[in-house]
């Protein structure tokens, strides 16, 4: 089975309890849990899903989010020099 990425809307949908998404949202992650599908994310995603839910929540619930995303099993990845220079180069 080929990973998940999981952009902040998800995050948010899930964990907001006023957002629109939310039923559609926690219905999707519920049945992502049983089939052990492996999610995957960046580091910025962490960091404007972090920003997102402290704005729309508390600062206290979003640094306790945080902590439990980099344990929920989600594999982070981590954009280094040699990435932003890859991405940044001229197109030809």
């Amino acid at each position: 089975m080929r990973p998940l990425f999981v952009d902040t809307g998800a995050f948010i949908a899930k964990e907001i309890a006023d957002d629109h998404f939310q039923p559609v949202a926690r219905q999707h992650w519920d049945e992502l849990e049983p089939r052990r599908q492996r999610l995957v994310s960046s580091e910025h995603v962490l960091d404007e899903s972090a920003t997102l839910i402290a704005r729309r929540s508390t600062y206290a619930f979003a640094a306790e989010w945080g902590r439990d995303a980099l344990e929920s099993g989600i594999e982070w990845f981590r954009a280094g020099k040699d990435d932003w220079e890859k991405a940044l180069l001229p197109m030809r």
